[in-house]
């Protein structure tokens, strides 16, 4: 396999992308791998989901990628930006990097440690599992990526210095609550793909109201489509203004089960919009879960959970086996990306 090859395995990259170069620089230890595109490919617009041809690119961009054989390794790219009619021109989303970030997803994985483990899923544990972290690692807490739980919140506030200003609540758990705000279709799949003769008595009935309420569902479906442009807001400022335009049109709306989420997400609004500003979600605590899994499921589970949090901490913990270089040392003493790990749920990823 030649070199472009295996990076391209490595990082995944289907047929829009391709590896095209890979430099390698004996002197400085570093190896950049570069990565374009084919003439004449279309990019899924980020806002809309058309897919468009490329506009333009951004000047050339790049990433830190775990690396290889001790050699330091960098992604290069130039970003293709594709023009809407309706939203204007925008940056395409890369699939080996979150937008903004100038890590790899790899990298982020390969960084991110699991720091303390508690069992349970409450308030209580959350708060067990926050004070095994030493005083420095929670003084130098920036910014901790959650859901929307309220046992998380309240960990965290008791525990971090000033949490109420750098809890970020997760973008993907406020879209899943959107998703869970208008139910009129939920387990009518089957009622749509059918021919309406074949349908039974019950099914017709089911069939009947959900078609009354076919007008209201198209509203639910367009309001969760809205609030997608919270997230490209480039500041909380503009991004509080764009939801109280949103809520405004919700709040007066029918639907009970959406005004009920855009209150929920309302009250939480300050660790919402947040997001613009720190740019972080529970990817990679998420990331770091199914790993814990994946050990979990290899050894055919555990004969008790302290069993399990010893292999949790042996391969998560980012332990430093090598005789002579710590991991902190090889790092400039920089600390980690700490994740906070629940036993049978990721309560919060730390950004420090």
């Amino acid at each position: 396999m030649q070199d472009r090859e295996l990076y391209q395995e490595i990082l995944g990259l289907k047929s829009s992308w391709a590896v095209t170069n890979v430099a390698l620089n004996l002197k400085e230890q570093q190896v950049d791998v570069f990565v374009g595109h084919p003439c004449g490919t279309k990019f899924c617009y980020p806002e809309c989901s058309l897919t468009l041809p490329c506009y333009d690119h951004t000047p050339e961009r790049q990433w830190r990628h775990p690396d290889g054989c001790q050699f330091r390794t960098l992604l290069h790219a130039s970003v293709p930006r594709v023009d809407c009619p309706e939203h204007g021109v925008r940056q395409v989303s890369v699939p080996w990097a979150e937008k903004g970030s100038r890590f790899t997803i790899l990298f982020d994985l390969h960084n991110s440690t699991v720091e303390a483990i508690s069992d349970g899923n409450d308030t209580d544990s959350g708060i067990a599992c926050l004070s095994q972290l030493s005083d420095a690692q929670i003084q130098s807490v920036e910014a901790i990526a959650m859901d929307m739980s309220a046992s998380c919140v309240k960990a965290a506030k008791q525990v971090i210095p000033l949490a109420e200003n750098r809890i970020v609540h997760d973008r993907f758990h406020v879209m899943q609550l959107m998703k869970n705000g208008d139910d009129s279709l939920s387990k009518t799949t089957y009622v749509w793909l059918t021919s309406f003769e074949n349908l039974s008595e019950k099914q017709q009935a089911l069939f009947d109201a959900v078609y009354d309420l076919q007008f209201q569902t198209g509203k639910a479906w367009a309001f969760k489509e809205m609030l997608r442009d919270l997230w490209s807001q480039t500041s909380a400022a503009s991004a509080t203004t764009c939801f109280n335009d949103w809520y405004r049109r919700v709040i007066h709306t029918k639907p009970e089960p959406m005004k009920a989420v855009a209150r929920s997400i309302r009250e939480r609004l300050r660790n919402v919009v947040s997001y613009c500003t720190d740019r972080i979600t529970n990817f990679v605590a998420a990331g770091m879960n199914s790993r814990i899994m994946f050990i979990k499921r290899r050894v055919g589970g555990f004969r008790n959970r302290q069993n399990f949090k010893t292999a949790i901490f042996f391969y998560c913990g980012g332990l430093s086996l090598y005789p002579h270089e710590s991991r902190m040392d090889q790092r400039n003493g920089e600390p980690a990306l700490v994740c906070l790990m629940l036993t049978q749920r990721c309560s919060a990823g730390l950004s420090t």
